[in-house]
């Protein structure tokens, strides 16, 4: 249990380490920046670690934005302050951020993520159906559609689970009906 919880641990800090690296690299591009420029700027700055007392060389500045190293967290302040930027915004997720991850997805998603994209687009598609927009509750329907992307993934299986249940539930009471 206890190595589960390491190995769980180091994928998230690694995910974490290349998550910042993408960010910044991604903020040096947007700013129009060279990795060369940005490696000067932050040497000027004279940012000092707490482990060495000393400032990274410009090989190791590299490796933080090759994803080699690990991006110490008392760097944040002068990464920040390079690229012209809140600390905040070097988490922030963006659009180009969110697409990626989709892509990632996309390219081999597992059996879960079929299933919730499958009824996303299902939904989706009865949405903007004529027949449903015509339907009492359709003002709900979208309503719902519309909120649909801030519930967790954990509430969104359940959410398909119990619609399942009402929607088979329904289908035999319709053929009961009809028998």
């Amino acid at each position: 249990m206890i190595k589960l919880s390491l190995e769980l641990f180091k994928l998230n800090k690694m995910e974490f380490i290349l998550n910042i690296t993408d960010k910044i690299n991604s903020i040096i591009h947007e700013k129009g920046m060279t990795r060369k420029y940005f490696v000067k700027e932050l040497l000027l700055l004279n940012p000092v670690l707490k482990t060495t007392k000393e400032t990274p060389s410009s090989s190791t500045i590299y490796g933080y934005l090759n994803g080699s190293r690990e991006v110490k967290t008392e760097l944040i302040p002068y990464i920040a302050k390079v690229l012209d930027v809140s600390i905040s915004e070097l988490f922030e997720e963006n659009t180009k951020d969110r697409l990626k991850t989709l892509k990632t997805i996309l390219k081999s998603p597992t059996l879960e993520e079929k299933k919730l994209l499958e009824n996303y687009f299902k939904f989706e598609e009865k949405i903007n159906n004529y027949k449903l927009q015509n339907e009492a509750n359709y003002n709900l329907y979208k309503y719902i559609f519309d909120i649909l992307p801030f519930a967790s993934e954990k509430f969104l299986y359940t959410l398909i689970d119990v619609l399942e249940s009402f929607k088979d539930s329904t289908i035999r009471a319709e053929e009961e009906i009809k028998s």
